[in-house]
């Protein structure tokens, strides 16, 4: 009944389309190819497919895209190998009551046959799991992939087909039952119970720490169930909030001691104390487990845990035995080709740092790390607060030496001072964060005996800091695969920081032959507070390195020290004398300068990227901006002639939706009409939402005259963006009227481009359509009286 729709709203997805038989006859599959789809038998399902990831969808239920920027966005990420979708399921009425927060209440007992409860479910996988994932699927029982709902699909959710009803008033009754059934949301208010929520419930995973206090007292009366339970804690421990986790866990299972033998209560009771640091605890959990059934997951987390723990022959014996189950394999095995001889030891890590009155940041990096490092060095270079103080409370040796603005030599005479086989460097604003303590503590086990490989850790800002500085610069400069730094390297008297600031161990690395690898099993987490401070109190020994420095990333690290600081001019000659660098940057650089009225400054490092990289889609483009808003309309259109279709190729919707429309404009104003109009329609169309090409429509229509047309469009954007326009159009000062009200109104609203557009227009309609005495008079009253 439904799989004409299904099969219709897949299409706009995706051009391959397979209708999976699990059971049924054969006019199925029939109305399935009718309807363009591939008809595929499970068995058969790995080498039918064509495509790298597969969505499951039932034939009653739609998929509906919400964002395909997202979605694409998170079919890149290489290292997801699934996600979670919210899906609105259809439940029979009398299992709602599986799905209530308090067990007794019977608030859906007069609901009607069916009701919606909003999940998440792994519905979109790697085709690797598709098999895996369709089988748990179809036997409604999931538990096995439950793990593919930690990372949740943006962009995208799954919905029934509406069935067709005829329209009536709603009661307040029946809209209380639809938001019971999930059909309709809103807040629910302290007074409120919650009755709706469901076993998987989004509410559960869009938890905030503030709520947690609310459900405590519901786990100490021993409300609720485990379905309820297990989302909340694995929201918990994604945020990072281990230890409202535990104390959330401890409650329920206090109260509920039943969920204790439950696979999932177990399971996830041994993450939130493995990630606490508390392996013994752990180990309780993960060994529940095994009492029943042998599990891959937990016996790799035993054989994790017990090498953290020195036991190495407990550890061994755990990871050979998951060894061959599901699970991470590479992982496991990674582990064993370290570990598993007679030449491995646990090695010694030290903590570096070089630090000046950080007493406001210290401690949390220490924190951080105290329960992981053997030793913790700090150097510090002149501090007058509490900094050294509070290094010692966290048993930190502290080594005191005069600043001479040279970064290079207070961090060789750290490396001096530690006696750890390896050597962890981190600055006094950095962390590791709660999720990654785990994984470091495993990392230093793994460290290579032989001493001959230094690790690049990404170092990611904290989520609370992202808004902390100049956002506009942040989201030019922000870099998609995060920042890797030299920061975990081989105690060894040949290694050695080389540069006065901006200081690197390549060359070092090099000499000695050790090699750099990329670690991914934790990260650094940069809290980014006093950022300008930190800056400024760089800029010194910048200024004096500056003649010193040939590398072209020291360079673009200068440059971008100064653009943080709000300082264009001085980061212009370290970003023009960098070479080499990544067009991409180079082009977010020179639409900064351009943003900020630096237009020579913007073309001269655009020219000279563009030397090195002429067909850079992104160069094209930010250089056909400046030339934009020169107004040298020429320009724009030399630099786009034939070369829109490989721009929407190789950049976004938008950005390539932006070069149509530069080009539109530039061909209005150099009077080729035709094309104007064409390239403004087609940016309209690809991006129908955006007023600036509204407006642009606009303008186009007053080039050839097409008031009426025009003036239908006004009247649209004027409800979309509530602008009262109270009077009729009787004439040409009428038409100026209105677009004297539209530039001031965008003008309030910080939309500059669209306020220059509805000035452009207005500036037309004077020099051309004004010209009796009688409205060159009405006009000019009316310019006067507004400050036009």
């Amino acid at each position: 009944k439904y799989l004409p729709e299904c099969i219709d709203y897949a299409s706009k997805i995706s051009r391959k389309i397979s209708y999976i038989d699990l059971a049924s006859d054969d006019q199925n599959k029939a109305k399935a190819t009718e309807l363009g789809a591939q008809v595929v038998d499970l068995d058969s399902l790995p080498s039918a497919l064509q495509t790298e990831w597969v969505l499951f969808i039932n034939p009653e239920e739609r998929a509906v895209v919400s964002s395909a920027r997202k979605l694409q966005k998170i079919m890149r990420n290489k290292q997801a190998q699934g996600y979670g979708v919210y899906t609105n399921s259809i439940k029979a009425r009398h299992l709602l009551e599986n799905y209530q927060w308090i067990m007794k209440l019977d608030q859906f007992k007069n609901t009607e046959n069916v009701a919606y409860v909003p999940k998440i479910e792994p519905r979109l996988v790697q085709k690797s799991l598709a098999e895996t994932c369709l089988r748990a699927l179809a036997s409604n029982n999931s538990e096995e992939i439950s793990w593919l709902c930690g990372r949740i699909a943006e962009g995208i959710a799954i919905e029934p087909i509406p069935k067709e009803a005829p329209d009536k008033e709603e009661s307040a009754q029946d809209h209380d039952i639809r938001c019971l059934k999930g059909e309709l949301t809103y807040d629910v208010t302290p007074a409120e119970d919650m009755v709706e929520l469901s076993e998987m419930y989004t509410g559960f995973r869009i938890l905030h720490k503030g709520q947690v206090d609310g459900y405590m007292q519901g786990a100490r009366q021993g409300f609720g169930n485990l379905k309820m339970y297990i989302p909340m804690l694995e929201f918990l421990c994604k945020e990072g909030y281990f230890n409202e986790a535990k104390d959330l866990f401890e409650q329920w299972i206090e109260h509920r001691p039943d969920d204790k033998e439950d696979y999932n209560t177990q399971l996830i009771g041994g993450m939130i104390y493995a990630n606490l640091l508390e392996f013994d605890r752990a180990i309780e959990w993960f060994k529940r487990i095994n009492e029943k059934s042998k599990s891959a997951l937990a016996c790799a987390n035993l054989g994790k845990l017990y090498l953290i723990k020195g036991e190495k022959e407990v550890a061994v014996d755990y990871l050979k035995r998951s060894e061959d189950m599901q699970g991470d394999i590479f992982l496991k095995r990674r582990i064993l080709s370290v570990i598993d001889n007679n030449d491995w030891r646990s090695l010694k890590l030290s903590l570096c740092m070089i630090v000046r009155d950080e007493e406001a940041q210290i401690g949390k990096a220490l924190e951080s790390v105290k329960d992981i490092v053997d030793e913790i060095v700090v150097v510090d270079t002149g501090s007058s607060d509490k900094t050294r103080e509070i290094v010692r409370e966290y048993g930190g040796k502290v080594f005191e030496t005069e600043w001479k603005d040279d970064f290079s030599k207070a961090k060789n005479f750290a490396l001096e001072k530690a006696t750890g086989d390896y050597i962890l460097f981190m600055d006094a604003d950095e962390f590791i964060d709660t999720r990654d303590k785990f994984a470091l503590a495993l990392f230093k086990k793994l460290l290579p005996i032989k001493k001959n490989i230094a690790f690049g850790i990404k170092v990611e800002p904290a989520k609370e800091s992202k808004g902390l500085s100049m956002s506009y610069l942040d989201m030019l400069l922000k870099k998609e695969e995060g920042d890797y730094q030299t920061r975990l390297i081989p105690k060894r008297l040949e290694i050695k920081f080389q540069g006065k600031v901006f200081e690197g161990l390549n060359e070092s690395l090099t000499n000695a032959a050790i090699q750099a690898q990329r670690n991914d099993l934790f990260k650094i987490t940069h809290s980014m507070e006093a950022r300008e401070w930190r800056d400024n109190r760089k800029m010194p020994a910048a200024l004096k390195a500056f003649d010193s420095i040939h590398d072209p990333l020291k360079l673009l690290e200068g440059g971008i020290l100064f653009l943080r600081l709000g300082d264009l001019d001085r980061a212009y000659p370290w970003l023009i004398k960098a070479k080499e660098i990544n067009p991409e940057l180079s082009a977010k650089v020179g639409a900064l300068y351009s943003k900020q009225n630096k237009p020579e400054m913007a073309k001269e490092i655009l020219a000279g990227a563009l030397k090195q990289f002429p067909d850079s889609s992104e160069l094209i483009l930010s250089m056909a901006e400046v030339y934009y808003k020169e107004e040298n309309y020429n320009d724009v259109i030399n630099i786009l002639a034939n070369r829109i279709e490989t721009i929407e190729k190789n950049l976004e919707l938008e950005d390539a939706v932006r070069a149509v429309y530069y080009h539109g404009m530039a061909s209005l104003e150099t009077g080729n009409l035709g094309d104007g109009i064409e390239y403004l329609a087609f940016a309209h169309e690809k991006d129908p939402a955006n007023i600036l090409y509204k407006i642009a429509g606009i303008y186009a229509f007053s080039k050839v005259d097409q008031w009426e047309e025009a003036l239908q469009a006004v009247a649209q954007i004027a409800e979309e963006e509530e602008i009262n326009i109270p009077y009729k159009v009787n004439d040409f000062v009428d038409v100026g009227k209105i677009f004297m009200e539209m530039n001031r109104h965008f003008t309030s609203k910080g939309k500059i481009e669209e306020a220059n557009l509805c000035r452009k227009i207005l500036e037309d309609i004077i020099k051309n359509k004004i010209s009796g005495n009688d409205d060159i008079e009405r006009m000019s009253e009316l310019i006067e009286a507004t400050g036009s």
